[in-house]
Parts: structure tokens; sequence; C-alpha cells
């Protein structure tokens, strides 16, 4: 990151916390799959965040 202005340095840090905040534990409601009995593996967030919702919805586009 030396090579990046203050500014882009700032915005990277924010969306690495932004990012950090939405998988805390306990910060989304999760779904546990049928069958794995709650292993990591089996474990998934019910409703994907708002970023990621916007990059599904193009790719169903093409």
């Amino acid at each position: 990151m030396d090579n990046l202005d203050e500014d882009a340095k700032r915005q990277a840090q924010d969306k690495a916390e932004k990012v950090r905040k939405m998988y805390e534990p306990g910060v989304r409601p999760t779904e546990t799959v049928p069958g794995t009995d709650g292993m990591v593996s089996g474990t998934a967030f019910a409703e994907p965040d708002d970023e990621h919702r916007e990059d599904e919805s193009e790719a169903d586009r093409q």
C-alpha cells in the first residue's frame, strides 16, 4: 500500500472495516444446511449483503 495516496488508503481501510464488521458472529442471521449439524462448511448467511446482491443481479442478466 506504499504506492497509494492517502485518500486511496483511507478508502481501503474503510471498506476493510465494513467487511470485518459484516462478518462478526451474530451480526447477520445464518441458516444451517440440513444434514450438516452446523459444521462451518454447512453454515451460510441467510441473505447476501447489498454489495453482493447487486453483483448477482448483473450476472443473472448476462
